[in-house]
C-alpha cells in the first residue's frame, strides 16, 4: 500500500513540473513574441535562447530563424542549420520545411536535393501547407533533373556510338581509298 502512495506521490509531482514548466514556457514564450513584434530583437533572442536550450521546439525554430536572416545576430547558415536541425530531429513542422529548404538552396549545406526532399515530406505529411507546397516544387525540380540527366547520358551515348561507327566505316573504305590513290599516280 506505501508503495502505491509513493508512486501516486511521485506521479503527481511530476505532472505539477511538467504543467508548471509549461506555464512558465508559455508566458516566457509571450514575453519573447512581444519583445519581437515591438522590435527588441536582442531580449526575444536572449528569452529564446534559454528556452532553445531547456528543449523547446517554437524556440529552437525561432533561434534558427533569427540566424538565417541575420535578425540582432550576424547571419549564420550552420548555426540556423544547428537549431533547425534540433526541431526538425523532434517533429517540428516549421523547422522540417525550412531545414528543406536550406538543403535545396546549398545554404550553410552541400546543396543535396534528397535531403531536402526527406524534411520538405516530414513535414508535408504533417499537414503543414507551405511544405506541401514546396515539396511538390522540389520533386517537379528533381524530375526535371532526371530527365535532363538521362538525356544528357543518352546523347553522349549516342554521339560514341557515331563517332565509333564512323571509324569502322572509314577503316573499311580505306584500302579502297588507297587503291584509288595509287591509280591516280
Amino acid at each position: 500500500m506505501a508503495n502505491t502512495q509513493i508512486i501516486k506521490f511521485l506521479f503527481m509531482t511530476c505532472c505539477l513540473a511538467l504543467l508548471t514548466t509549461a506555464n512558465v514556457w508559455a508566458d516566457s514564450m509571450s514575453d519573447a513574441s512581444s519583445a519581437y513584434s515591438n522590435g527588441d530583437y536582442k531580449k526575444a533572442l536572449k528569452i529564446w535562447q534559454q528556452l532553445a536550450n531547456e528543449g523547446n521546439l517554437q524556440s529552437q525554430f525561432n533561434i534558427a530563424y533569427m540566424h538565417e536572416f541575420g535578425i540582432e545576430v550576424k547571419e549564420d547558415y550552420k548555426e540556423a542549420i544547428k537549431w533547425y536541425t534540433k526541431a526538425a530531429n523532434k517533429g517540428y513542422a516549421r523547422a522540417q520545411n525550412f531545414l528543406g529548404w536550406l538543403y535545396e538552396s546549398g545554404k550553410g549545406v552541400k546543396r543535396d536535393r534528397m535531403m531536402a526532399l526527406k524534411w520538405l515530406k516530414l513535414a508535408a505529411d504533417q499537414g503543414n501547407e507551405d511544405a506541401i507546397a514546396d515539396h511538390r516544387l522540389v520533386t517537379k525540380r528533381y524530375q526535371r533533373s532526371q530527365a535532363r540527366q538521362y538525356k544528357q547520358a543518352l546523347y553522349e551515348v549516342l554521339k560514341e556510338e557515331l563517332l565509333r561507327s564512323e571509324d569502322r566505316y572509314l577503316k573499311s573504305k580505306l584500302p579502297s581509298l588507297l587503291d584509288a590513290a595509287n591509280d591516280i599516280s
